[in-house]
């Protein structure tokens, strides 16, 4: 695959830092160039892998021996290999000419010390661009009318003395073509976001109500908003909304890639783009933290220009699976700030909730108030949060097989499929890693095996694969369940209940028996199991603790040794990206 002067690039490829995709990458670009080097393959292939590891480039400074490492934390570079310094990296990009070819168009970019695939530098300074463009509108003030609906709307407003946010990220998206509305688990994002439909839909007459667009990166997320806006519209008093406009807010969500048109099979070629605008004159979306770059970009291009965009999310929570980390880099932008709320008082948990403590504790820097979480006293005889020593560093405790094996045959015991679908929302269990004996891979493996049938009654399942004729997503999760009949089906959660489809007709799908943290985003619990490897580990952040233990409802089981949550806890998801910079610039870069 490689020539024998690619030793660096063998090992990497051995050690699996490096995939077949980049190394012949890096050999065709530098087939291109009259000063092809060892080290521009190098480069060339490491920039390639950046991407699958959430970044948007390559930090050329970041490319010592010692931060290149395997997925368990190890050195992936043998010490007998020559590695070259970041200006011998820079040397090799600026003579081989593929940084500014003849023809104009460049396979790589360099800004400063940030080494891109053309690719994701155009998305990059597409969407630093198109957020700009928006921030540079200037805010609307409110009238009279719109204070005096937001009184109405929020009850609890700063003329009460209450908690100011909620009715603040309300004035702001009135305001604001842009707004970013973030906070944790239970703030009331989507609570804020529907009054402010609300206040949005009473300004307009009535043959001219604006069309609005409820979005979420995946099916589950999208699934979870719908819930949220109907439960919120239940609770809005009928004077805050007519029958017409009540009707004017969806009454379901969808996903970005379903309404951008992005197929399976064109995934860089969506229907929706600058030159065909999504129709929508508001479009929210949910679960920001879960849009990656690509994605973002592409929704930046679909809204129309006087459209009004509001992005709800987490900013603490695991950044997006694939390259970049936008609502971070939106959040910690100071350009940015003028369009952003922050909710802080959750109304999930209780002042008193030991699940509620841990969960802001893992927000903040403090330790001590982490550890204080851990060791809280039980609620109600039974502990919100528990600890549990995982013994062998190399083996799942059986009574978290016996826990994910009882919830299991619940779910194939369920009289109804209504009780099925209740059951999949009691118990998950969450690991860090995907593969090898703590990951999910292996634990779905084992279960599948013991059960002899991959599609038993009782199996939840997660799609993988978007599939917009079965009205399925990335993301959805379900269970095989027998019928009434006798037949073998899988239940989703619909619009109008449960919707049952033939195990025959699902797209791709894996089993759910344990997800990892990433896959969860999105989804929510009442008991939560996670288990964490042992510590010195790159994926132990705080980010995928605080994202896994934030999917409870009511009760949070960690697995694995207490060092392993101080070490995830001091550690924090750094993505390269070149996003903030773009933002601050003057021009686009």
């Amino acid at each position: 695959m490689s020539t024998p002067n690619d030793a660096r690039l063998e090992a990497l490829l051995v050690a699996g830092v490096l995939e077949p995709v980049d190394v012949e990458l890096a050999l065709a670009l530098s087939a291109m160039s009259a000063r092809g080097s060892a080290d521009l393959r190098l480069a060339i292939a490491l920039a390639s892998r950046a991407p699958r590891d959430g970044h948007t480039c390559l930090v050329l400074a970041d490319t010592t021996r010692e931060h290149v490492l395997t997925d368990d934390g190890r050195i992936a570079v043998p010490e007998h290999l020559d590695w070259p310094s970041a200006d011998e990296l820079r040397t090799a990009l600026h003579e081989s000419a593929l940084l500014s070819p003849a023809d104009g168009v460049a396979p790589l970019v360099l800004h400063a010390d940030r080494l891109y695939l053309q690719r994701f530098d155009v998305l990059e300074a597409r969407l630093a661009h198109a957020v700009r463009t928006r921030l540079a509108v200037a805010s609307a003030e409110l009238d009279a009318h719109d204070i005096a609906r937001l009184r109405t709307l929020f009850p609890d407003d700063p003329a009460h003395g209450a908690d100011h946010a909620q009715h603040d990220a309300a004035v702001l998206a009135l305001r604001s073509p842009l707004a970013i509305i973030t906070g944790g688990p239970g703030t009331g994002k989507t609570t804020t976001v529907l009054r402010v439909l609300a206040a949005l839909l009473a300004r307009a007459p009535n043959d001219q109500l604006p069309e609005v667009l409820l979005l979420a990166p995946t099916g589950k997320a999208a699934s979870r908003l719908t819930e949220s806006v109907r439960h919120g519209l239940a609770l809005l008093p009928d004077s805050a909304l007519d029958t017409a406009r009540r009707a004017a807010i969806p009454a379901h969500a969808d996903t970005i890639h379903r309404a951008l048109g992005v197929h399976p099979d064109r995934p860089h070629r969506p229907r929706h783009h600058a030159g065909n605008p999504l129709a929508a004159d508001i479009v929210v979306v949910d679960e920001t933290s879960m849009v990656d770059l690509p994605l973002m970009s592409r929704l930046f291009d679909a809204v129309r220009p006087e459209a009004r965009l509001v992005l709800l999310g987490d900013s603490d929570q695991l950044a997006s699976v694939d390259a970049g980390a936008v609502l971070r880099d939106l959040v910690e932008s100071p350009i940015v700030s003028p369009a952003l709320a922050t909710l802080h008082r959750s109304r999930r948990f209780s002042d008193s909730s030991a699940l509620g403590a841990l969960v802001v504790a893992l927000r903040g820097d403090n330790w001590l108030a982490v550890d204080r979480a851990l060791t809280s006293a039980p609620e109600a005889g039974q502990a919100a949060v528990r600890l549990v020593g995982s013994g062998r560093t190399d083996q799942v405790p059986s009574e978290v097989l016996d826990a994910v094996r009882a919830h299991s045959a619940r779910l194939a015991s369920a009289p109804t499929a209504e009780a099925a679908l209740n059951e999949l929302g009691r118990l998950r269990l969450l690991t860090a890693l995907r593969r090898g004996p703590l990951g999910a891979d292996a634990i779905n493996a084992r279960i599948v095996e013991e059960r002899g049938n991959s599609l038993a009654s009782g199996t939840p399942i997660l799609i993988t694969q978007n599939s917009p004729d079965d009205g399925l997503a990335n993301g959805d999760l379900g269970v095989s369940w027998e019928d009434g009949a006798g037949q073998r089906v899988a239940l989703f959660d619909g619009a109008d209940g449960p919707r049952a489809i033939s195990v025959r007709r699902l797209p791709r799908w894996e089993p759910a028996f344990a997800m990892t943290v990433h896959k969860a985003q999105g989804s929510e619990f009442d008991q939560v199991i996670v288990l964490l490897p042992p510590p010195p580990s790159p994926i132990l952040t705080r980010e995928l603790v605080y994202t896994a233990v934030s999917r409870a409802r009511e009760q949070i089981t960690l697995v694995g040794p207490r060092d392993a949550i101080a070490a995830a806890h001091s550690a924090r998801v750094r993505r390269a990206t070149g996003l903030r910079e773009r933002l601050a610039a003057p021009a686009d870069r």
